[in-house]
């Protein structure tokens, strides 16, 4: 009966609830690229454990990489969803789709435009 009288509560608690969202990530922290299982404070260093290799900056599911250095731009809009298409038009211009809805700070519809130069454009509206 003690279970029963638990569980109750436990359920009127979570009906009671209203909804919760997660907050958005903080794209200045680092970020690996596989779970971490296990995490430690030693002093004022985390150590952290899991199955990854590579522990790098944020840069989401779109990244400009310099040919020359091969590290990410760091300072390139972010995307805040997957891209599974880029295509190129005879002007030059970059077609990027997904599911996604912002493109750095624009709102967009699971596609935007890139200029010939690889900036953004905010005039292709879709």
């Amino acid at each position: 009966m003690v279970i029963l009288g638990r569980l109750l509560v436990v359920f009127a608690v979570v009906l009671s609830t209203g909804v919760s969202y997660a907050q958005a990530p903080d794209t200045t922290f680092w970020v690996t690229n596989g779970p971490v299982h296990s995490l430690l404070l030693h002093d004022t260093t985390v150590i952290i454990g899991g199955d990854f290799d590579n522990v790098s900056p944020y840069t989401g599911s779109f990244v400009r990489i310099d040919t020359s250095s091969a590290l990410p731009d760091q300072n390139y809009f972010k995307v805040n969803g997957p891209v599974y298409v880029m295509t190129r038009d005879t002007f030059g211009r970059i077609y990027v789709c997904g599911e996604f809805t912002r493109a750095g700070n624009t709102n967009v519809n699971n596609i935007f435009r890139l200029n010939a130069d690889g900036s953004f454009d905010p005039t292709f509206t879709y």
